[in-house]
């Protein structure tokens, strides 16, 4: 087995990793940001060995640099990297032939965004989607941190981005609102962005709509944070008040997380599937990065390159792996699809 090196274990989604790790059997070698900084090339250089197998948990996800990946090119290491940030996964799909060149594997954006999502539309059983429509609603109690507070501030009144007729079009973070109709109850979420956007099409390249909408999961928040988008200095006075918010996420917000795709063909037929966990509904985010890097570490570098969420993980792994999680996976199909300016729109 290689070594596996969890950057950002410091941090909670990290910390789930390296638990999950060697609750398999693997060993993992912990850094928190005071052992390397993840944007840092010394920082890299001096920690990282060749043949390492890397998973990138270091946040926050929308400041970081390609400098991890540059190492990893440099030193010779396969990386798995937790980040849905849309900006960041541009830039790395920028330099796909230099992560080619270089020999290494690179799977990006190997979480819930964009894995859990082509898993999501896969269990849809719709073959030729032209619309993928997705909601994460977190387990707030399990959850909720200044630094995921942080993210969810920075994306509300600030541009955001969704692939709307096959382009990248700009709007306000949270300025419109959606309901989904999952199963066990309408999940209501608000605009944002992730990386589903450029990472879906490249599985499926019918698909001419994605968008990315976040339900808090904590009572008359997202009224509240939609409220706030609007104004940029109560914009700025939450953003200082994150661990404040935070806290009062992880005594009233929901217990339990889903994460859901809504998945329309080209006939105009929907169907909603949907992943969701009474409890330790993270482990959604988590496993698909442990099985990549379980996988990765079983066999000697091959330098599979830049890697599209269908060539990460295998379906039936991870379905298993959510399974066995106590995570459900639920599909409902839906008499029509959601539409902007629909009911259901706000």
């Amino acid at each position: 087995m290689r070594r596996v090196v969890v950057v950002g274990a410091g941090g909670f989604f990290g910390a789930a990793v390296v638990a999950e790790l060697r609750r398999r059997g693997g060993e993992a070698l912990a850094c928190a940001r005071r052992d390397v900084d993840a944007d840092d090339s010394a920082s890299l250089h001096a920690t990282l060995r060749r043949d390492d197998v890397v998973v990138d948990a270091a946040g926050p996800f929308h400041r970081r640099t390609p400098a991890l990946v540059e190492a990893a090119m440099a030193i010779g290491c396969d990386v798995v990297d937790l980040c849905d940030d849309l900006g960041y996964a541009q830039r790395l799909w920028a330099r796909e032939a230099e992560v080619a060149a270089a020999g290494i594997t690179v799977c990006p954006c190997c979480s819930s965004v964009s894995m859990v999502t082509w898993l999501l539309v896969g269990a849809s059983g719709v073959t030729d989607p032209v619309r993928a429509s997705v909601c994460l609603r977190p387990a707030a109690r399990e959850t909720a941190s200044r630094g995921t507070a942080r993210v969810l501030l920075h994306e509300a009144g600030g541009d955001v981005r969704s692939l709307a007729d096959g382009t990248l079009v700009r709007e306000r973070g949270w300025s419109r609102g959606r309901v989904f109709a999952a199963p066990q109850g309408a999940m209501r979420g608000r605009l944002a962005e992730s990386a589903d956007a450029l990472n879906l099409p490249r599985v499926w390249p019918g698909l001419r709509t994605v968008d990315f909408w976040v339900d808090s999961g904590v009572p008359g928040l997202n009224a509240a944070v939609g409220l706030v988008a609007g104004f940029g200095a109560a914009r700025s006075l939450a953003v200082r008040s994150a661990g404040a918010g935070a806290w009062v996420a992880r005594r009233l917000g929901r217990r339990d997380g889903a994460f859901a795709v809504e998945v329309e063909d080209r006939k105009g037929s929907s169907r909603v599937a949907v992943a969701r966990a009474p409890r330790r509904s993270y482990m959604i985010a988590v496993l698909p990065a442990v099985l990549a890097a379980i996988s990765l570490a079983g066999e000697p570098r091959r330098g599979h390159g830049l890697l599209a969420p269908d060539r990460q993980v295998e379906r039936g792994a991870l379905l298993d792996a959510l399974r066995a999680a106590g995570v459900q996976v639920e599909v409902t199909e839906l008499r029509a699809p959601v539409r902007s300016g629909a009911p259901g729109v706000r």
